[in-house]
């Protein structure tokens, strides 16, 4: 029976499947941390203030706008439009992220919905102004 020795291939075969195995095993750990983090991230209180300041803020900021095209002056102010954008976009994607199909289904799914479809219309309205 000592004569029926595991070939060198397979054994590296194994070596090599652990190493995988071992490599997956650390990516999905190091994937839920971020994952974790996140969610604590979206459900800490000064995250969701930080949504409504900008919320705030980009309303005044559109306002702001309006009247500067009423009384015909031009200042161009599209910087703070992309960072509003990207904050907003940014909120979606995690909200998406973290909550997976309860962002669709869950409590929320109504605003969720109604959030998307402004952050989209943005994203159009920017994509149209810059052609």
């Amino acid at each position: 029976r000592s004569s029926l020795r595991t070939p060198r291939c397979l054994d590296e075969s194994v070596e090599r499947r652990s190493w995988f195995q071992e490599k997956g095993l650390q990516y999905w750990q190091k994937h839920l941390r971020s994952h974790e983090s996140l969610t604590s991230l979206i459900a800490h209180p000064y995250y969701e203030l930080v949504i409504l300041m900008s919320i705030a803020l980009n309303a005044v900021f559109m306002g702001v706008q309006v009247h500067l095209r009423a009384l015909q002056v031009e200042v161009d102010l599209q910087g703070l439009g992309y960072i509003f954008i990207g904050i907003f976009t940014a909120d979606i994607i995690f909200r998406l992220v973290t909550q997976k199909k309860d962002f669709f289904k869950g409590e929320d799914r109504y605003w969720n919905f109604f959030d998307t479809i402004v952050v989209v219309a943005m994203l159009v309205d920017k994509f149209l102004q810059t052609k």
